[in-house]
């Protein structure tokens, strides 16, 4: 048996799929072919810019 991610089958059709960003949101949209569903995925990003440090 594969383990990690080699083994996931990721072979979703790349024209089915949108990927869209306004900071700090971000969103994808997954239309599933043969099927009447449309997946949203929705992101907020916590970070402010220029409010970090570096170590």
């Amino acid at each position: 048996r594969k383990k990690g991610l080699r083994s996931w089958n990721g072979a979703f059709p790349k024209e089915n799929g949108q990927y869209q960003a306004l900071y700090p949101q971000s969103w994808t949209t997954y239309d599933l072919p043969g099927q009447n569903v449309r997946l949203l995925c929705k992101q907020l990003s916590p970070f402010i810019p220029h409010n970090y440090k570096v170590y």
